[in-house]
């Protein structure tokens, strides 16, 4: 399949998956100036004479183009810097991963060490201490992300740089983590405290950030991905994009979602009101996301009894009021919110904000819940009533164990373990449901994406077992949560659907997503990947 750069053209002799219930599989589909023109057979498109480049897909599937749901590409230039830890499952391999990243750094001129993706479980049992990671790194200052970007732990002498003492507060739940004699002990629990250190490390530039930016939405595409949620924006991400389209287009087109912390005052609300219609070719804001908590792993989810642990049993919002108030006023604004809610309670809390508030913005989009790990029967039926869309990222379930050892499901019990990311019994009761990755968090290749919520067991190990096996997706229901309800879930009446009239958003797979072994699909050649009627990527074989 050879696909054009230009934004006119025509697929002949495919497989087309239009994900419209009126006409849900074609062989042919055209488009002019980035809009689809005709969806039917390759005949009937030969005879429309359409302009541009005919390709011959050789009974090749195409099918919307694929979103991203939930991701974080920009915020990922300071979170996902130096060496990656992923897939280190031993604290000895951490310590090599560090000391050769330290002497690399060493060669380099440099003074500042840093690393990301590091599992809990690597740390073998060990309380988070950046005493642990002093030695490996030549005691030179350093700053490591866990997987969750979460919780960031630090040596003593990034610390002393910082100015980080242990006497930290904030507006939020965010903590300094201190030792029985109210020492430091490198660990930062939530971002606004690990903000603390990243502001005083040396930043990334502008043009490391552009560069970065653009680098990772060009591998966005090559996965067949033409959009994504940006869950993390600030009004420097608008400005970011804006700059960056005045000499190129995005690689795909971004939904930018404006992060309200809890410190944010009202002089602060009125900053982001004043931008809500801010857009640009490829990109456009009018959404806002909030944290109502933090993750298991560290204990500062909120759920409605405590963790084995006696801990999440709080709201990231020290001022539960307050947060109601953020979220009437931005919907009153037209605003659509987004908040990440991981415990059950903060689920609960947000259903009965979001009822109080109404359920829709200003483009007709119901609010979203993000992430929802863990859920009770009680407010799964109160989603149901409500309408709002859950978006939630199955793969994230790759670092549980069967055994319930890891710090996810010990943290929960296996009552609140087993109430896991309940995908089925959504579509069951009608929740719209999305799907995304939650970028660097997991990969952001939807093909992974697409399995996990199929299989929920990592891809290609068929032997292992099934997390809820009753909670598994139907192939074309994984792929509806990438194409169709992402779509929808942003009020996009453009996007989601092969249909006429539509965006000319399209991704070409080698071969059929819903006919391919959910084991073999992250293998699944993508051929090539059209936003806007233009190729923003495309498989070059000889």
């Amino acid at each position: 399949m050879r696909i054009s750069s230009l934004r006119d053209g025509a697929i002949l002799n495919a497989n087309v998956h239009t994900m419209d219930p009126a006409r849900p599989a074609a062989e042919a589909v055209a488009w002019r100036d980035g809009r689809i023109t005709l969806v039917g057979t390759s005949k009937e498109v030969l005879a429309s004479r359409p302009s541009g480049s005919l390709v011959d897909a050789h009974g090749g599937t195409v099918t919307p183009g694929l979103i991203d749901s939930h991701t974080h590409p920009i915020w990922g230039a300071e979170l996902a810097r130096g060496v990656d830890l992923g897939g280190l499952t031993s604290f000895r391999a951490v310590l090599a991963a560090l000391r050769a990243e330290a002497d690399a750094t060493i060669r380099k001129g440099e003074q500042w060490i840093f690393a990301w993706n590091l599992d809990y479980a690597a740390l073998e049992g060990r309380p988070i201490r950046g005493v642990d990671f002093t030695d490996a790194v030549h005691a030179m200052p350093t700053v490591v992300m866990f997987h969750d970007l979460h919780t960031g732990v630090a040596t003593d002498a990034a610390l002393a740089h910082a100015g980080i003492d242990g006497s930290e507060t904030f507006a939020d739940q965010s903590v300094v983590v201190v030792d029985a004699e109210g020492r430091p002990t490198g660990e930062l629990r939530e971002p606004s405290a690990y903000n603390l250190l990243l502001r005083a490390c040396p930043k990334v530039t502008r043009s490391q950030l552009r560069a970065h930016t653009t680098r990772v939405l060009r591998d966005f595409a090559r996965t067949g991905l033409t959009g994504g949620v940006v869950m993390d924006g600030s009004l420097d991400t608008l400005d970011l994009l804006a700059e960056i389209e005045t000499t190129e287009d995005l690689p795909i087109r971004l939904d930018v979602a404006l992060w309200h912390e809890p410190g944010r005052g009202d002089d602060g609300v009125e900053e982001f009101v004043a931008r809500r219609t801010d857009r640009g070719r490829r990109w456009r804001t009018g959404m806002i996301k909030l944290f109502l908590d933090g993750v298991v792993e560290t204990g500062t989810a909120w759920l409605y009894e405590p963790d084995t642990c006696g801990h999440s049993h709080k709201s990231y919002w020290t001022d539960r009021e307050r947060f109601a108030d953020v979220v009437s006023r931005y919907a009153a604004e037209g605003f659509q919110i987004a908040t990440h809610a991981i415990g059950d309670r903060a689920v609960g809390e947000v259903v009965e904000t979001y009822r109080k508030v109404g359920i829709l913005a200003a483009n007709g989009a119901p609010h979203r819940i993000e992430h929802i790990e863990t859920l009770t029967d009680a407010d799964l039926s109160g989603m149901g009533r409500l309408g709002a869309t859950a978006s939630m990222q199955p793969l994230q379930m790759q670092w549980r164990r069967h055994d319930r050892s890891d710090k996810w499901s010990s943290r929960l019990g296996p009552d609140r373990a087993s109430r896991a990311y309940r995908t089925r019994d959504m579509l069951n009761l009608g929740i719209p449901l999305t799907l995304g990755s939650d970028w660097p968090v997991a990969p952001f290749d939807p093909r992974v994406g697409m399995a996990w919520a199929q299989l929920r067991r990592p891809p290609g190990l068929a032997g292992s077992a099934v997390f809820e096996p009753h909670q598994v997706l139907r192939p074309a229901e994984a792929l509806h949560g990438y194409t169709a309800a992402a779509a929808k879930a942003l009020g996009d009446t453009s996007r989601g659907r092969v249909v006429e009239g539509m965006a000319a958003d399209l991704t070409c797979f080698g071969g059929d997503p819903l006919r391919v072994p959910a084991d073999e699909l992250p293998e699944l050649p993508v051929l090539a990947t059209i936003v806007d009627g233009g190729c923003s990527f495309r498989e070059e074989r000889p």
